[in-house]
């Protein structure tokens, strides 16, 4: 039966995208030792047993193509997610790039409603590869989505359409790995119905698994410094899968020093999550 380990990360890198004024007004709330931390970042991924690689929030092509350039060894396969409308000033573009182990092929990219604040300003959607199996295991659909962000109803509507959308590309593959940055609070479970996934870390692990941990992460507290009075702790990002004979084999949060740099700083303000599934068996243990 074959396996293949997965690992999804938000890992908030700028670098020298620049898009509306506030970019400039405000650069502490955007980046922080950008290099430093792509650098801590391709380190940790040189070091990583995942088979498949999904990184949201890499805004700058250039920084997404020193990754890729750097982990060529590790990660044969690549492929930088780019959408429909130019970047440039109002457009910092998808953010998203697979790494791979395995062969990619047939990659494409279907945008989201460009809700506000958002979609002003990235293309955010989802993008479908296949990536070819080990040991003769045929192939699989992966689809890396970075749903809009934000608290108020109003963005949970958006999160609910942009689901939507995610539901349709995964309700065309029979077998599909669904993982990105949900942005989904604990209080909006109902929008993976329509997915009909399951979810990794509910299966194997259950308790916990917090992406998103204002208490833990100092970088959280850096970029939203009301976290320091008002913590968040959230299960943004997560690996999720559909189809007959798929099962989760394991899941983790990586709480460890690898993904850090400096002064115990961690590399992002989100915790990477990584789960093994097995593929074409019974489904039961």
């Amino acid at each position: 039966m074959p396996q293949c380990t997965f690992l999804i990360y938000n890992a908030r890198l700028f670098g020298n995208s620049v898009v509306l004024p506030v970019r400039w007004a405000l650069p502490m709330l955007w980046s922080y030792q950008d290099e430093a931390r792509r650098d801590a970042l391709v380190e940790a991924l040189q070091n990583e047993l995942a088979d498949v690689v999904g990184l949201v929030e890499v805004w700058d092509a250039r920084v997404a193509q020193d990754i890729v350039d750097a982990l060529t060894a590790h990660y044969p396969h690549s492929h930088l997610v780019c959408g429909n409308r130019p970047l440039g000033m109002t457009n910092l573009g998808t953010g998203m790039l697979v790494l791979s182990r395995h062969p990619i092929a047939e990659p494409e990219f279907w945008p989201f409603a460009r809700h506000f604040p958002d979609g002003w300003f990235t293309e955010k959607g989802v993008a479908r590869l296949y990536i070819t199996l080990p040991d003769k295991g045929g192939r699989v659909a992966v689809l890396l989505t970075h749903t809009n962000a934000g608290l108020l109803e109003r963005d949970r509507r958006n999160r609910a359409a942009d689901m939507h959308e995610v539901a349709k590309v995964a309700a065309r593959e029979d077998v599909a790995v669904v993982m990105g940055d949900f942005n989904t609070t604990m209080a909006e479970q109902d929008v993976y119905a329509e997915l009909q996934v399951q979810d990794c870390w509910l299966e194997r692990a259950r308790d916990g698994g917090f992406t998103f941990d204002s208490e833990r992460n100092s970088l959280a507290r850096r970029f939203y410094p009301t976290l320091r009075w008002w913590p968040r702790r959230e299960r943004y990002d997560r690996i999720l899968y559909r189809g007959v004979g798929v099962r989760a084999v394991w899941a983790e949060v990586e709480h460890t020093d690898r993904y850090r740099f400096g002064d115990d700083c961690p590399c992002s303000d989100h915790y990477p999550v990584r789960a093994r599934l097995a593929f074409g068996g019974d489904k039961q243990e």
